[in-house]
């Protein structure tokens, strides 16, 4: 239902301004309606203006994408709903209620600190729900060790410690040769922030916390295009 796309470049006394808008007939379905409209990105304020690159978005919660994608899917003659039970059994989980539904639309990835040895990422998700999904991961985690018991290979381990009132989860590959691609992550203020290391998280909290986020820089926010949106 797309009628037309317009792309834009302009030059404003020596600030390049770049915008694309798109325009459908009606309201926006599919996969055309993942897209969210223009909101503030709650993410970004775990990211320090430092960083080295970031992505952020704004988009449908993924329990409407799957929705979406299971309609798809039967649109094309496939039967979603037989191939999700099975996958469901199996992991003994409902991906949309128990884990998908904890989820809000509101993400961004980004590296902030070194690059080397390893990336300094960050994932930061909205969490309508922080609860509901830290009481699915264990059942995923189990999931994940079962099937790799069939293969006799090394699961992981999940574990957590509380520092300063504030409570730090670590994914660990009992794998030696994945063992330092631990993932720790904790919850703050509606978010979940997931990185390498528990120093990044900490980091992460602090720059919420003291507003010196790559979302409130000047020099960043110079780059953003002019308007309301």
């Amino acid at each position: 239902d797309a009628r037309y796309l317009i792309a834009e470049h302009r030059d404003l006394s020596g600030t390049p301004d770049n915008r694309a808008v798109i325009e459908f007939a009606g309201t926006r379905h599919g996969l055309a309606s993942w897209l969210a409209k223009p909101a503030p990105i709650g993410s970004l304020d775990f990211v320090s203006a430092n960083a080295s690159a970031a992505f952020a978005l704004v988009s449908k919660d993924p329990a409407g994408m799957l929705d979406d994608m299971m309609q798809m899917a039967a649109a094309g003659g496939k039967d979603p709903k037989a191939e999700m039970a099975k996958v469901q059994s199996e992991i003994n989980l409902n991906l949309r209620d128990d884990l998908l539904a904890a989820l809000g639309g509101d993400a961004t990835l980004a590296v902030d600190g070194p690059v080397l040895p390893k990336p300094s990422w960050k994932l930061i998700v909205e969490v309508y729900d922080p609860m509901r999904l830290q009481n699915a991961i264990p059942v995923l985690v189990q999931a994940i060790n079962n099937k790799a018991a069939e293969h006799n290979r090394p699961g992981v381990e999940l574990s957590q410690q509380e520092v300063d009132g504030q409570m730090y989860y670590v994914l660990h590959s009992l794998d030696p040769k994945a063992s330092n691609l631990d993932v720790h992550y904790t919850f703050s203020d509606g978010y979940m922030i997931a990185a390498p290391s528990r120093a990044l998280l900490i980091s992460a909290l602090r720059t919420k916390q003291n507003g010196d986020s790559l979302a409130r820089s000047d020099s960043f926010r110079a780059l953003l295009p002019k308007g309301p949106n």
